[in-house]
């Protein structure tokens, strides 16, 4: 219901400043410009790290190879895209498709295009168009190289369930089985045997949901599996070395947020209460560490607090705070095993960097733009591609490489 009145106003406001000649601008998603400021200036003592330095790096802006530490500015993509999809094709490029989008002025709840990041010239090129737009897609590489995109938000301004392949050998997109269930805010793993599994989120009424489904690309269908013990939206899924998924928190952006965790086990298909957080959290994120544990970071509620899940000892460790609260944010695990922390709510620029060898954070150089629900990817040489989002001048179609 929020989007929708969103959408709304922005379409009213749009129609207003036409009629008194004025040029409209770019609208914003929800979340962005004052309201995200709001959330993100949170009265939280937070803990110190090291001065971090704005980005000013002069490397080559069509390779994106700057110096360590900094992020360079490359192509703009075609389209401004707020919570899009991202995965790495066989190739070793990274894909882009869907998010939210602006186009006339007026905010739009779907993008059907895909783009693909050549990562020797710093370009986008097109990766053809979806036949449904869709954003916050689950999305994944097939073991026999296509792409899945499943679920997310539709045009019509509620969840969907359908779902659609790529190929990149033919550069098409195709029509999947649909889902049971519609699906947003939610997460998803790849097994190791090519099964896909998406879990809960909100549904087409707006409802947190705890159902679970998984496809199977050896039938070419879509399968029921356990539920969770409670409905979870803005959570996280993690797929474990030892193959079951550990789920943490979620919750509406406004709260409660869940501080609960439990496990799947494919095997049995059922599920185990694992440790509590030490907080709830929504839209925080979670990554699997080079050893096996989860980092955990930050969330709505001006969250600065991090913490390590041990599976092998079911324990929660409270590990050095952000230097700000994080929420929307993205966490990418470079090829050296410390997490880069980038944005979120507040219009954040900064970037901080987790080190496991000392449990502490050091800041970064920052992006050249603030942005919250971005999207970033990790290059196959450990650079890492941060694009989209919003920031304070609404939804954004600029794309930075940060080199470690």
């Amino acid at each position: 219901m929020f989007r929708f009145i969103v959408v709304v106003l922005v379409a009213v406001t749009a129609l207003l400043v036409i009629a008194c000649g004025g040029a409209s601008s770019p609208a914003a998603a929800p979340g962005s410009g004052q309201e995200s400021a709001q959330e993100g200036s949170g009265q939280e003592k937070a803990a110190t790290t090291k001065p971090e330095t704005k980005s000013s790096d002069s490397g080559s802006a069509q390779s994106g190879v700057g110096s360590p530490g900094k992020f360079v500015k490359v192509d703009n993509m075609k389209a401004r895209r707020e919570s899009p999809s991202t995965v790495i094709l066989p190739d070793g490029r990274l894909m882009v498709l869907g998010g939210r989008t602006v186009a006339g002025g007026f905010w739009l709840n779907g993008e059907k295009s895909a783009e693909i990041f050549d990562a020797v010239a710093g370009k986008w090129v097109p990766g053809g168009e979806m036949n449904q737009p869709r954003a916050s897609a689950a999305v994944a590489l097939l073991p026999d190289g296509r792409i899945i995109a499943a679920a997310g938000w539709g045009e019509q301004d509620v969840a969907i369930n359908t779902v659609e392949f790529y190929d990149p050998a033919s550069g098409t997109w195709t029509v999947g089985p649909a889902m049971n269930a519609a699906h947003d805010e939610m997460p998803s793993v790849l097994f190791p045997d090519g099964r896909f599994m998406v879990l809960g989120g909100t549904d087409d009424l707006l409802k947190t949901i705890a159902t679970v489904e998984i496809y199977d690309p050896t039938t070419n269908a879509w399968t029921v599996a356990a539920p969770m013990s409670v409905p979870r939206q803005q959570h996280t899924a993690t797929l474990l070395n030892d193959g079951r998924v550990l789920v943490t928190g979620g919750g509406k952006s406004d709260g409660p947020f869940i501080k609960t965790t439990e496990i799947y086990d494919p095997a049995t298909n059922t599920w185990t209460a694992a440790a509590d957080m030490s907080r709830g959290r929504t839209a925080h994120t979670a990554t699997l560490l080079k050893d096996g544990r989860v980092l955990v970071v930050g969330g709505r509620g001006k969250a600065i607090t991090a913490e390590v899940y041990d599976p092998a000892a079911n324990t929660w460790t409270l590990t050095g705070n952000t230097a700000v609260p994080r929420a929307d944010h993205s966490a990418s695990l470079l090829p050296d095993g410390r997490v880069v922390v980038a944005g979120g709510i507040g219009n954040r620029d900064t970037v901080e960097i987790w080190d496991p060898a000392t449990g502490t954070w050091t800041a970064t150089g920052s992006m050249s733009d603030a942005r919250f629900n971005h999207a970033a990817g990790a290059l196959s040489d450990g650079r890492i591609v941060v694009m989209g989002g919003n920031g304070t001048e609404g939804m954004l179609a600029s794309t930075e490489v940060y080199t470690p």
